[in-house]
Parts: C-alpha cells; sequence; structure tokens
C-alpha cells in the first residue's frame, strides 16, 4: 500500500467521520477499491478512528471534562438531597447507553462466523445500509418532534438511543453518530 492510498484513506475518515454517514463503511469501500482485504483493512480502519478520536476529545474538551467530574458526582449523589448537575446526568446518560452498544459488539465478534462477518462488510452491505439508515434519518427527522433538548433525556432515552450503537456494531455502513441522531430524532430531540 503507498502513501497515497493511505492519505486518501485517512482523508475520508477525516472528512465522513463528522457527517452521518458511516465513516468505517467509506473507509471499507476505500480499502476495497485498493484492493485490501482483512487484516490491512480493519488495521487501517482501526487507526484511522484513532485520529478521529483525538481529534473528537479535543473539541469537545469541556463536555469530556463534565462528564468526567460529573461521574465523581455521582459517586456521593445518594448522599446528597440537591440536583444532579448537567455533567452528572451525561455521565449517567453515557453509563446507561453504552453497555448495550459494547454486548452487541462483544457479541457480535465472539458468536459471528468470520463468513457472515466477511460477508457483513461487503461492498454491497455497506452501501444497502448507508442508503437505508439515511432514509431512516430522513424519515426521523420529517416526522420525528422537536421540541427536547440533552435537558430532557431520560434514562430509558439513553438506553434507546445507546442500543440503537448496536446496529453500527453489527452492520458496517450504518453511521454511529447517524444512528443515534436516528434515534433522537425519533424521540423528539
Amino acid at each position: 500500500m503507498s502513501f497515497l492510498q493511505l492519505a486518501i484513506i485517512a482523508i475520508i475518515q477525516g472528512l465522513t467521520e463528522w457527517l452521518p454517514i458511516s465513516s468505517s463503511g467509506h473507509v471499507l469501500i476505500a480499502a476495497n477499491y485498493f484492493t485490501l482485504e482483512g487484516r490491512d483493512e480493519l488495521l487501517i480502519n482501526a487507526v484511522s478512528n484513532l485520529g478521529t478520536l483525538a481529534a473528537m476529545l479535543i473539541y469537545f474538551r469541556k463536555d469530556v471534562v463534565a462528564a468526567i467530574a460529573g461521574a465523581f458526582e455521582l459517586l456521593g449523589a445518594g448522599f446528597r438531597k440537591t440536583p444532579l448537575s448537567r455533567g452528572a446526568n451525561l455521565a449517567l446518560c453515557i453509563i446507561v447507553a453504552t453497555p448495550i452498544a459494547l454486548i452487541a459488539a462483544i457479541a457480535h465478534e465472539v458468536f459471528v462466523p468470520e463468513a457472515v462477518q466477511q460477508q457483513l462488510r461487503s461492498v454491497w452491505t455497506v452501501a444497502g445500509a448507508t442508503i437505508g439508515f439515511g432514509l431512516l434519518l430522513w424519515w426521523a427527522d420529517v416526522a420525528g418532534g422537536k421540541d427536547r433538548t440533552e435537558a430532557d433525556m431520560t434514562l430509558g432515552h439513553a438506553a434507546l438511543i445507546g442500543a440503537t450503537q448496536a446496529l453500527a456494531a453489527l452492520i458496517p455502513g450504518t453511521s454511529r453518530s447517524g444512528i443515534t441522531m436516528t434515534a433522537a430524532r425519533a424521540r423528539g430531540y
């Protein structure tokens, strides 16, 4: 693989990560175009996501710090009578939303046969999921209400939104941000 091919894949990852489309799916399509398969494609996808993670942590640093501080606040929340801060609510929603997606991702890796995983990583599966979930996002945006804010987030809504990320773990081409936006928009956020 040439440096130019790696640079193209990195640019695709960097641009598509911030849109409600599957950056991993687009990286998979690019890797397929460059005839990368198996471990090479997975490694490139994983490494390209590290750069995105660093950029996200820098951009959302205030929210990250608030959530971390909020997690410590949660430890003593049972002993206080004051309402939780925004950071504690954010941390609580993250704690509720995350396990479902993690369990689905681990189950996918442990229980889904390699042949099925390869089929799910096909260009056609990625393209179909991108189109299908794009249409679903459009529907949720049109049909969903627009009256809820972050302050209205319930633990049930957080669990539902987190559960939708399991789809992104199972079906390449499903955008993590897009599927969470779809669920949130469908619930009126």
